[in-house]
């Protein structure tokens, strides 16, 4: 073809070596009101040429109308290349997880315009639509999870080619951020253990707090939870994966007494897979609200004994076991009701608290052939 009778609007147009060839990318039509749209035409004074070293190739002239039509070709044998992939998740509760019905999107940007997209995720067919922007450049892949698909990350494939049929490198990892984890196991719950505030864990009374500790088989959504019948302050125990919680509860004095029942509702991991309501411990026993004072069933020496040694220890058995609240055992000389010694409940003459036998220890010997008494003053 002679290209050099080619005009625009009388200017000249120099091919400068370019070539017809059947190899296309894409074509561009040249015209006299076009001639600023093709990048490699450079205006060099009143002439127009075609920059060889761009590659370009001069097709058959096509005669429109009043002015002369040039048909640009590029050639084109490089692949395209994915610049972003992506891939999310519809969960309620974190788009990185997936549970069964959850759509997994898998989001697709190439280099240039791209054709014949098509993916897997999961290892199935999944549906892809273009994004319908401007261009051909963005792509949608998604997919149902459903029962039979593989627990973990997500894997997928994408498959394209260019316009020209390039064909690109299947693609089969995320460029930025994470791929999606599908979970569809329910969560359990490995340790449940009731506790309480009292100084003895197993047992509370009217302004206790009871301690239900959880720990589940993985990271949890909230649970909720009720202690006494009543609803329960429920909270991460502040690790750092969600498998740890606690939820507490102060009784009151229309509480029930005895052993304390509970309720662990509303459990869901992560994903929002459901798991099944929990009542019961899984180790130790339930904390028994007690509102009942103890007994003393026995004291040694008895009353009215005579010929006690004089470096007795008194011993005071009840029908539970006990711990020290506040006070004193105060023994008094009974001729005079004059205070021998008062022996604090907390000090190291006290001994035996959290069973049911407490000794109580003179720091000196008492006075033979001498009656005393004691009085034991206490506080919860």
């Amino acid at each position: 073809i002679d290209v050099s009778s080619l005009a625009i609007r009388n200017d000249s147009l120099s091919p400068g070596g370019v070539f017809i060839d059947s190899s296309t990318r894409f074509t561009v039509i040249l015209s006299d009101s076009d001639a600023d749209k093709i990048n490699s035409l450079v205006e060099d004074g009143s002439s127009l040429f075609l920059d060889a070293s761009a590659g370009y190739m001069i097709a058959e002239p096509d005669a429109a109308d009043s002015g002369i039509e040039v048909v640009v070709i590029a050639e084109d044998s490089a692949s395209p290349v994915a610049t972003s992939v992506s891939m999310r998740s519809d969960n309620t509760g974190d788009r990185s997880l997936a549970k069964v019905g959850d759509i997994v999107t898998l989001t697709l940007v190439t280099d240039e315009n791209v054709t014949n997209v098509t993916a897997t995720i999961a290892g199935q067919t999944a549906t892809v639509n273009d994004a319908e922007d401007a261009d051909a450049r963005t792509w949608e892949a998604t997919y149902t999870m459903s029962n039979g698909d593989v627990e973990g990350p997500v894997s997928f494939t994408v498959d394209f080619e260019d316009l020209a049929g390039n064909v690109a490198t299947q693609v089969t990892a995320v460029s930025s951020g994470e791929v999606v984890v599908f979970d569809n196991t329910p969560p359990t719950l490995s340790s449940v253990v009731m506790s309480s505030d009292n100084n003895d864990p197993t047992r509370v009374q009217v302004g206790d707090t009871v301690y239900l500790n959880i720990t589940a088989s993985e990271g949890l959504r909230e649970p909720t939870a009720t202690i006494a019948g009543n609803s329960a302050d429920v909270n991460d125990a502040g690790d750092t994966d969600a498998r740890t919680w606690q939820a507490t509860y102060e009784l009151t004095a229309t509480d029930t007494p005895g052993e304390l029942i509970f309720t662990v509702d509303g459990i869901s991991d992560l994903a929002g897979n459901g798991g099944t309501d929990v009542s019961a411990v899984t180790s130790g026993a339930p904390v028994v609200f007690d509102v009942t004072p103890p007994i003393l069933s026995a004291l040694s020496p008895v009353s009215a004994a005579d010929g006690v040694a004089v470096n007795a220890a008194l011993t005071l058995t009840f029908n539970e076991n006990i711990w020290p609240g506040s006070g004193s055992l105060t023994i008094y000389r009974a001729a005079d009701d004059s205070v021998v010694e008062a022996i604090d409940v907390t000090g190291a003459a006290a001994g035996g608290w959290g069973t049911q036998t407490v000794s109580m220890n003179p720091d000196a010997d008492l006075a033979a052939s001498t009656p005393y008494y004691c009085l034991l003053y206490t506080s919860p």
